[in-house]
């Protein structure tokens, strides 16, 4: 079944959110603890400032045959707030066609290159994909605190020339 990527659309948060728990309490539970998944993806999320978030970031929705199978966030400043798959549809290319998208508006921007803050899980994605680790960090969040790592990617000068 084809990939389509489109524009992140009023109404769209519900399902977004919902992809980002589940994706959270399954994919990532081989690397963070179950209180550490229930702090980062809690049963309550306030659906009015994702909504508003969305609306200001670049956000791309990826589906197949309607079905929403990802999403990733960019925001003006380079920084790719979330890049999320459906547990059901990891290492089918969903992520990398996200990021490849991203990364051309990231260039069509201006920017020389893109930021993001990687749990542990999603590192190795990024480091295949060019992004080179910067910090570890820790995370505060909702009383528990979790491990990532800010990471970064330089834009090739070639995709800089495209965008101009």
């Amino acid at each position: 079944m084809p990939l389509h990527l489109r524009p992140f659309r009023e109404g769209d948060t519900p399902a977004l959110i919902a992809l980002f728990r589940e994706t959270i309490h399954s994919v990532n539970r081989r690397d963070y603890s179950p209180a550490q998944l229930a702090a980062w993806a809690p049963a309550e999320i306030d659906e009015a400032a994702w909504a508003a978030r969305q609306t200001e970031h670049h956000t791309l929705l990826a589906e197949i045959d309607g079905a929403t199978v990802g999403f990733a966030e960019l925001t003006a400043e380079g920084h790719l707030h979330m890049l999320f798959v459906h547990k059901d549809h990891q290492g089918e290319g969903i992520a990398s066609a996200l990021l490849a998208a991203m990364e051309e508006r990231a260039s069509i921007t201006g920017q020389s290159g893109i930021t993001t803050d990687a749990s542990l899980t999603a590192q190795p994605f990024f480091q295949r994909h060019g992004f080179r680790r910067l910090a570890e960090q820790e995370v505060g969040r909702n009383g528990q605190t979790l491990r990532n790592c800010r990471m970064a990617k330089t834009l090739s000068i070639e995709e800089q020339e495209a965008s101009v």
